[in-house]
């Protein structure tokens, strides 16, 4: 058995459903290792299901091109900090789905330099030039996209 299984199956013996860090570090573990399924019956057995978990099982799911099942569990996240949603949108610009990251960018409450950095390189490396143009006007005016 290797070190990291060791490790493994010592934090699920020893019980994580009650401390969610341990909890994400597991479906981390899980989810980097190409075991998505295991990573979510991970998350699934948590007693709280906290940002940090939610984060982390979403951005398990970005690498194995499931973003409707990220999105859903986006949409169930009982909170949403800036880098959730930064998350999410990495995870559509990545899939190539600029639209779906330009919606979810649009309905994104606070916007950091991350955010706007993320919208425009995406744009960019899509080929989607006005949408780039329109993200870098909206972005040095400080405001929403314009429709």
């Amino acid at each position: 058995m290797k070190e990291g299984e060791e490790l493994l199956c010592f934090l699920i013996k020893s019980g994580f459903r009650a401390n969610p860090f341990v909890a994400a570090t597991l479906i981390d573990m899980q989810a980097s290792g190409e075991a998505i399924e295991a990573a979510y019956r991970v998350f699934g057995e948590l007693i709280e299901r906290n940002l940090i978990a939610c984060t982390t099982m979403i951005n398990g799911y970005i690498p194995c091109c499931d973003l409707v099942t990220a999105r859903r569990l986006f949409d169930l996240a009982p909170e949403r900090d800036i880098v959730l949603w930064n998350t999410m949108i990495s995870g559509y610009i990545e899939a190539g789905d600029i639209g779906r990251a330009q919606e979810l960018f649009n309905k994104m409450p606070n916007k950091d330099v991350m955010s706007w950095k993320t919208a425009l390189n995406g744009y960019a490396s899509n080929g989607a030039g006005t949408a780039c143009e329109d993200c870098l006007k909206s972005c040095q005016k400080g405001t929403f996209f314009v429709e």
